[in-house]
């Protein structure tokens, strides 16, 4: 969060646009109908390669001997740790370390064919895992929970963009401007013609602060292009605004001037500016009160009285 001078509150517009075993019980005694399980722990999170915790078995026979049968059908492509009690009357055998689903597949069916065994089945490890309804390549994608939180139904408490995504990932007739400390060349975004309040001309070159880069990918990063991350609305246009100077600090007049400017009301002597935005995003933040300097560009004179800025 960068600091700007007198102003007590963060302006942030965002453009939204837009998814087990008991404890093992030992038993020498043939017993009623039961399924025993054989499962391994540790299995690691991969949907395109199934892996097995171990199997799980309806059988007549004890836990003892389930563990026997299991070891000698199991050999060398797994080793048997233990036999406990399953869900719903079964046994579950647990395997030291996970197979891969193709091989537990072969030692369910191998075991199912012994004596006094009944179906058998591999004991698949599942992870919490909520995939979004729509998906982009960029390999940071998995890692931005502010997009969706794949290890939360819905998305858990994320903008859940991906669900906007089915329809739109924004249109570049959205104008986004963000207010900062300007743009930067970048190959995860694309950036439309600007400002610099700072200055007054029409270069809002990021003097080295970079945040306003940041912010932006927030905003609009590309999406589905094998880079980087995505942003919130990636088919949106950005339009740098820089009220920050190379400290990332600014003040209230030059951050009133980026808002006026964005709005298409440009201040004397700035560059004007053809395609107003339709939104406004800014992470600043600064003690003080909020002046009408700031509050009166907020509202674009539309108020006879000043109002809070937030």
């Amino acid at each position: 969060m960068r600091t700007a001078t007198s102003w007590s509150t963060a302006t942030a517009v965002t453009l939204l646009l837009g998814l087990l075993a008991a404890p093992p019980t030992q038993a020498s005694e043939p017993e009623p109908t039961t399924t025993a399980t054989v499962a391994a722990v540790g299995a690691p999170d991969t949907p395109t390669t199934p892996r097995s915790a171990g199997l799980v078995v309806t059988t007549t026979r004890g836990s003892a001997a389930v563990e026997q049968l299991a070891t000698e059908v199991a050999d060398r492509a797994a080793v048997v740790e233990d036999v406990g009690r399953g869900p719903g009357g079964t046994r579950v055998v647990e395997f030291g370390e996970p197979v891969a689903g193709d091989v537990a597949e072969r030692l369910a069916t191998e075991l199912e064919s012994r004596p006094g065994m009944g179906p058998v089945e591999p004991d698949y490890v599942r992870s919490a895992a909520d995939a979004p309804p729509v998906s982009v390549d960029d390999p940071l994608f998995p890692q931005q929970k502010n997009l969706w939180d794949t290890g939360r139904a819905g998305g858990g408490f994320s903008t859940r963009a991906p669900a906007f995504w089915q329809r739109t990932k924004g249109s570049p007739d959205v104008r986004v401007a963000v207010l900062d400390t300007g743009r930067t060349t970048h190959p995860d975004l694309t950036w439309a013609a600007g400002y610099d309040a700072v200055s007054n001309d029409a270069d809002p070159t990021d003097p080295g602060d970079y945040h306003g880069t940041h912010v932006a990918g927030i905003v609009a990063a590309r999406a589905d292009n094998g880079r980087g991350v995505a942003g919130v609305a990636p088919g949106a246009t950005i339009v740098p605004v820089r009220v920050l100077d190379a400290d990332g600090s600014g003040t209230d007049s030059a951050i009133a001037r980026g808002i006026l400017w964005a709005a298409g009301s440009p201040p004397a002597g700035a560059p004007a500016n053809p395609s107003p935005v339709q939104v406004v995003t800014m992470s600043l933040a600064g003690p003080g009160r909020c002046t009408s300097t700031l509050s009166n560009a907020c509202l674009l004179y539309t108020s006879p009285s000043p109002r809070d800025c937030r």
